[in-house]
């Protein structure tokens, strides 16, 4: 009666409406609306932060509780300039733009505190390792009495790792001995 070619292909035609329609009774999503619901508002509160860390190989055990950095000279060979024997390594994360400075004191001789090497015998470099410029690398800057010297400054939230060297230049004038003094580090947000 009916050719095998219109049967299969009629039997075909009957399978998938009779897939449709079982879909369309037994499926909730073919019944579904979508209705409005309401809004969700999201709202981040980002405080301010700072965070410096100091590094070095070198701490105060003996005498002070915090083990804090210590910048250290060797300084055997007579007069001349001595570098640090080890660098200070600044880890800082921020959020927003900094200015960070140092303001030092002079060195005093811990046997007899009438000897002393004025602040301006010492000097810092600090170098951004981030950064591809090398424009202040090997280059120091002299600590003034009664003024804060700036080491960096950004004016956006900034990750980096910098490496803060220094120098002291010994003259015939400073005696031996063992002398202490302090760098005072400060930062000041925008």
């Amino acid at each position: 009666m009916f050719p095998q070619k219109v049967v299969s292909t009629l039997l075909i035609i009957a399978l998938i409406i009779g897939l449709i329609i079982n879909y369309l009774i037994f499926s909730p999503a073919a019944f579904a609306e979508i209705y409005s619901g309401p809004t969700i508002r999201v709202r981040a509160i980002i405080k301010p932060y700072i965070n410096i860390t100091i590094n070095s190989p070198v701490t105060f055990q003996s005498n002070f509780p915090d083990n804090i950095p210590v910048v250290l000279f060797d300084c055997n060979q007579g007069p001349g300039t001595y570098l640090a024997l080890y660098p200070l390594t600044f880890n800082i994360v921020s959020n927003q733009g900094f200015q960070l400075q140092f303001e030092a004191s002079e060195l005093k001789n811990v046997q007899n505190p009438n000897y002393s090497i004025p602040l301006e015998q010492l000097s810092v470099s600090f170098k951004d390792q981030s950064s591809s410029i090398n424009t202040n690398t090997n280059t120091f800057s002299s600590f003034e009495k009664g003024k804060k010297m700036v080491v960096f400054e950004t004016p956006i939230g900034k990750i980096f790792t910098a490496e803060c060297n220094f120098q002291l230049n010994i003259t015939p004038e400073n005696k031996a001995g063992i002398y202490d003094g302090s760098i005072f580090v400060e930062v000041f947000t925008y």
